[in-house]
């Protein structure tokens, strides 16, 4: 099984993080992970079609002992429309290393314009959305929060 090419490029920027072998790997655990209903290494594994490719410890060693920041996998983005207005979104995936199908994920847009003629000041318009796939009782999934902010830019 495979990836379009645009969640490959997008994939690839990983590499220059990780070794050869353990990006391999990653890319590995990553298709089957998405191919997988269950979300576990092993059903990672079986869903890539990676069983016999290396002792399956090796995928799983990837969590355990790979150097490259367990926690939180994410992805900023700047697009300068003009000399003066910043479209930015950031995108935060923070999943359960244990069971991946549990997660939280957080996005942020937001277009950054000046105030009046000012270099410094700044009205931030943006939206923030925090999805947790695995809610308390009582709380949503999904938190949507528009927001305005004043912004003092410091260079």
């Amino acid at each position: 099984m495979t990836f379009v090419s645009s969640f490959l490029e997008l994939v690839q920027q990983l590499a220059c993080v990780m070794t050869t072998p353990t990006f391999n790997t990653f890319h590995t655990v990553l298709t089957g992970w998405v191919f997988d209903r269950r979300h576990t290494i092993t059903g990672a594994i079986l869903a890539a079609d990676a069983v016999g490719t290396k002792h399956h410890s090796a995928f799983h060693r990837l969590f355990a002992k790979a150097e490259w920041c367990l926690d939180e996998l994410g992805l900023d983005y700047r697009l300068d429309i003009t000399p003066w207005a910043q479209f930015t979104h950031s995108t935060v995936w923070a999943p359960n290393i244990e069971q991946l199908n549990d997660y939280r994920l957080t996005l942020d847009t937001a277009l950054a314009l000046p105030l009046a003629n000012s270099d410094v000041w700044k009205l931030k318009l943006g939206i923030a959305n925090e999805y947790n796939s695995d809610p308390q009782p009582g709380f949503d999934r999904l938190d949507n929060t528009y927001y305005a902010n004043i912004v003092l830019e410091v260079k």
